[in-house]
């Protein structure tokens, strides 16, 4: 990095046993979240001249069963590490499991999904008027063939999921999720290039649009095109 960034003191953290996928902070806390392929995500206290690990937390792959993971090299690797609201949960999903971990308590909470998870997103706001520290949190995940459901977190160790079946595109993957507040709108950005922006009730009219956000196919041929032009040029 030294075209880009200039010399700067640094922490080298021995983190995972497998390379690291995902490294996330958490604002409330100024806790950093690490995911490796080696089945653990890691809770880090990172100062300016020194760190500590605060926690370690092991995928399961059933509730209750704490000491079988998922980790090794040859495993998927996991979606992207996300923080609730209040910084008191951590989510990550491997496959079609998503656990859901209490920062410092406990072996956390298991829930099979109907399909493999793509995306995860907590709201980065509560509720303007109803939310407090102590009400359910809620986590939205996307899914490969297009699915979507709703957790809400109760405490440590009660959790419900819904399905938004409303919100559901056939085998599209889901890519990504933007959650601001859980009072307002999410979107749902999809392999095919479309984003739909869609709430947590059905509405009688108006509550989902699906918008062509990002022309695929179009930008694949202009791509071919500027090749073309290119090798001809070159050549000729």
């Amino acid at each position: 990095m030294g075209g880009d960034l200039r010399k700067c003191s640094f922490i080298k953290l021995e983190a995972h046993q497998n390379r690291v996928m995902t490294c996330v902070w958490c604002n409330k806390k100024g806790l950093l979240a690490t995911s490796g392929n080696d089945g653990t995500i890691r809770v880090w206290n990172v100062t300016k001249k020194q760190y500590s690990l605060q926690q370690t937390c092991v995928f399961n792959r059933l509730e209750g069963d704490a000491e079988e993971s998922l980790g090794s090299p040859s495993d998927p690797s996991f979606s992207p590490v996300s923080w609730s609201i209040s910084g008191k949960y951590l989510a990550g999903a491997l496959e079609k499991m998503v656990n859901i971990w209490q920062v410092n308590g406990g072996k956390g909470l298991v829930d099979i999904q109907p399909h493999w998870v793509s995306a995860l997103a907590w709201p980065e706001e509560g509720p303007a008027t109803t939310w407090s520290g102590e009400s359910p949190e809620l986590l939205l995940v996307g899914r490969m063939d297009g699915s979507l459901g709703l957790i809400e977190v109760v405490d440590v160790s009660t959790m419900h999921r819904r399905e938004l079946e409303h919100c559901y595109r056939k085998d599209v993957s889901v890519t990504c999720i933007a959650w601001f507040s859980e009072d307002r709108p999410f979107a749902v950005g999809y392999f095919d290039g479309k984003l739909l922006m869609g709430t947590k009730e059905p509405l009688e009219k108006g509550g989902i649009v699906l918008i062509d956000a990002h022309k695929v196919k179009t930008i694949f041929f202009m791509l071919a095109f500027l090749f073309c032009l290119v090798f001809c040029v070159y050549v000729f």
